[in-house]
């Protein structure tokens, strides 16, 4: 089961790829996996790495927070 963290990250990496125009073949390649991977965090079948996170965030230009600031 994908941790709700995990997966509200997901969530926004899909609506940004998407609002962008971007297909999920083009994406892998971008970020340097395979399509099958990004269909599967799509579905919420798989949990993101944080790497890959990372890396996903960076080529859509998008930043989040992760945690509380103090």
């Amino acid at each position: 089961m994908i941790n709700e963290k995990a997966f509200k990250i997901q969530k926004l990496i899909k609506i940004e790829r998407v609002k962008q125009g971007i297909s999920v073949r083009k994406f892998a390649k971008m970020i340097g996996c395979s399509p099958r991977a990004v269909s599967l965090w799509d579905a919420g079948q798989r949990a993101i790495t944080i790497e890959m996170a990372d890396k996903a965030l960076k080529v859509l230009g998008v930043s989040v927070m992760i945690g509380k600031e103090k």
